[in-house]
């Protein structure tokens, strides 16, 4: 990544199982990585649904969700934790 245009984490939760780890950063995203990270470019699950800074994010106590909670926006997403063979990620719950 170029200099510069990496966002910083503001909040990371590593699930209860120990398999995922999900980030928030300074631009709203809240990235799902697997656990734990072997490379220092491993490739994470990006999603977006905040305006600003993610103030927290942690795991529900089975798993199945991520919480995010934004600190400009001031809303609260919750983001259904879905299994996939290839990509372990999150999608907002309801869609």
């Amino acid at each position: 990544m170029d200099k510069g245009l990496a966002f910083e984490p503001t909040a990371v939760h590593r699930s209860h199982d120990e398999n995922l780890l999900v980030a928030g950063d300074t631009s709203g995203a809240v990235k799902v990585f697997n656990y734990p990270c072997l490379t220092k470019d491993a490739v994470p699950t990006k999603h977006r649904g905040h305006i600003k800074e993610v103030a927290k994010v942690r795991f529900s106590c089975d798993g199945k969700f991520v919480i995010s909670l934004g600190k400009h926006d001031r809303t609260i997403m919750i983001w259904k934790v879905l299994p996939d063979p290839s990509i372990i990620g999150a999608t907002p719950f309801g869609k």
